[in-house]
Formats: structure tokens, C-alpha cells, sequence
């Protein structure tokens, strides 16, 4: 079964294309183009819906269709920091992180000269 995909390309636009899964495989059926703006997104969305319907009977609820913004597809140029909080203060390199605490407060404990 067919299905729409929409993906962020490298650019920034939003490529349609027409998918389907195999053995848990993404395959590509057919690539309808690359929106930069709302508007194109439309129209590539509304010739991705009509490959995939195709031939097939539809029922018509007279349900009005969400308008499809440029915002609503993932943009994985955004480079987001992970907190150690959402970690639960071991995440990559947590651990390392808190042996070094560790030491630091020992050796703050220590008597003798400071540097």
C-alpha cells in the first residue's frame, strides 16, 4: 500500500514523494518534487494524493482538508543540545563527568597547598 511521505531536504524545501514499505524498507515509488513555499506544498500534496488513490473508490465526507504548512515537516538542519537533566545526568559522557567531579571534590578535601 502507497502511502505520501514528506521529507526535509538539505536545502530547506519539503520533497513529496509517493512510498511504500517492503520487509520494513522504505521504497520509493515515485519523487513528485521539492516545495519551497506553502502553496507549492499544496499542489505537490494534492498530485501525491491522487497517484495514490488512483483508480480506487473513495467516500467523499465532505471533510474539509487541513491546510499543510512548511513548518509541520521535521528540520533536521536544526542542531539541538541535550541537556544532562533529560538524561538523568548520564548521558553521553555522564559518567565520565561525574568521576571527574568526583575527584575534583576529593582532592578540594585534601589538606595542603592550593593552586
Amino acid at each position: 500500500m502507497a502511502y505520501v511521505r514528506k521529507v526535509r531536504t538539505a536545502s530547506g524545501a519539503v520533497a513529496v514523494q509517493v512510498a511504500r514499505k517492503d520487509r520494513g524498507r522504505v521504497v520509493i515509488l515515485a519523487h513528485l518534487g521539492s516545495a519551497h513555499t506553502d502553496a507549492e506544498l499544496g499542489i505537490l500534496l494534492e498530485q501525491a494524493r491522487e497517484m495514490v488513490v488512483g483508480g480506487q473508490a473513495a467516500l467523499d465526507f465532505e471533510v474539509a482538508a487541513r491546510a499543510q504548512s512548511m513548518a509541520d515537516v521535521a528540520d533536521f538542519r536544526a542542531q539541538a543540545l541535550i541537556r544532562a537533566s533529560h538524561t538523568g545526568g548520564r548521558g553521553a559522557g555522564g559518567a565520565a563527568r561525574a568521576y571527574r567531579r568526583c575527584q575534583l571534590a576529593a582532592a578540594l578535601r585534601r589538606p595542603g597547598p592550593r593552586l
